[in-house]
């Protein structure tokens, strides 16, 4: 007899209690025969995670940028008390000005940035959900830990349970991930001992769950059901009883792929990209977060950013223990990146609102607190 093969499969029975609330979800379970470590996936979450991972590929023309954050759940000591089982309910993406290059490297301001945002979710007592490890997508050669990861989980993520998730996306195909952590305390960063497919399928709306929960009633014609596949387990939902007919539209896809290509690379010689469209990308967004400096607070925010390179104006809304004001920004200002403000209340928020070359406008938010 062979030894036993790694298990990556859905669970659509896991039970989650929350105060007086009960609700049932769909999981994607990993775990590998022997290892300390199994995770259960909230699907929701894990599609939502895939989704922001493909914000990242493909947003510079012929090149792709990585993206990161935390993961947040909880952790359990696994039954008979051997190893731990780690529950993945959502995550906090966490940005970065990629000043080397397209990788996820987090310096100076970007690892103060991602230190400020994983303080809350520190595990502490009474605390449903916490940080349990982060995230990165991969679009590097291999599918290992840098020297960078490894410094940021032995500086941050110290606990037996604590793990890295690295997600290699694809166009063309599903994006595959895999989990990193301890085992007798040493990390194992050359290759994650199982990969498993994030699937986003067609038929989802955005915003969709990825799955049918418990307790959801398909229409009588559509049923749930497992695909094995090389890589793991997927879910999705075909009409039962009926012939699945999707081998017709195989060939079709080929052709109305080539003719998209065709027509995308005729558009792309003779039309300049819409800014409302270049807006749609993770390139839209401000970056906006605050530290403490020189006494007081300096806000900043990506100078590089589609926003901020053709923005004709803007302003920064100031809030302090309900004391509000305005300051405008003019476009040195905004290119500048960054502005400096005496801070005398315990806590401030400010809110930058940027206005675009198409019109539009962006804005975030970010609170500090002494």
């Amino acid at each position: 007899m062979g030894s036993p093969k790694p298990r990556c499969t859905l669970d659509d029975t896991q039970t989650v209690l929350s105060g007086t609330e009960s609700r049932s979800e769909s999981h994607l379970i990993w775990e590998v025969p022997g290892k300390p470590v199994s995770v259960h996936f909230e699907l929701d979450a894990l599609t939502r995670l895939g989704r922001e991972i493909l914000r990242g590929f493909g947003v510079v023309p012929r090149r792709s940028v990585e993206v990161g954050g935390i993961l947040l759940g909880k952790a359990e000591p696994a039954p008979g008390g051997n190893g731990w089982t780690v529950f993945i309910e959502d995550f906090e993406p966490v940005a970065c000005r990629h000043r080397n290059g397209p990788a996820y490297q987090l310096v100076d301001e970007d690892l103060a940035r991602f230190e400020e945002l994983l303080a809350p979710w520190k595990a502490a007592e009474g605390r449903r959900i916490y940080a349990v490890g982060f995230y990165r997508s991969h679009v590097r050669e291999g599918f290992s830990l840098s020297s960078d990861d490894l410094e940021l989980f032995q500086n941050h993520f110290s606990s037996d349970w604590n793990m890295a998730l690295l997600v290699k996306p694809f166009a063309t195909r599903p994006s595959v991930g895999g989990f990193f952590f301890r085992e007798n305390g040493i990390i194992n960063a050359d290759a994650p001992y199982k990969e498993f497919p994030i699937r986003l399928r067609d038929h989802e709306s955005e915003g969709t769950a990825a799955t049918a929960s418990v307790g959801t009633k398909l229409p009588a014609d559509m049923t749930l059901r497992q695909i094995p596949t090389a890589a793991g387990d997927a879910a999705e939902i075909t009409p039962s009883g009926k012939k699945d007919p999707r081998w017709v539209w195989i060939p079709l896809s080929f052709v109305f792929l080539l003719l998209g290509v065709g027509l995308g690379f005729w558009l792309g010689l003779s039309l300049k990209t819409p800014p409302s469209q270049v807006a749609d990308t993770s390139a839209r967004r401000l970056s906006l977060w605050v530290q403490p400096r020189d006494g007081g607070l300096r806000v900043q925010w990506d100078r590089s950013s589609w926003p901020i390179q053709t923005a004709s104006g803007g302003k920064l809304l100031i809030d302090e223990g309900g004391r509000q004001k305005t300051v405008d920004l003019d476009v040195r200002v905004l290119r500048n990146g960054s502005i400096q403000y005496n801070q005398s209340g315990t806590e401030v928020t400010f809110r930058m609102e940027v206005y675009t070359a198409d019109g539009s406008s962006v804005a975030e938010s970010v609170r500090s607190k002494k």
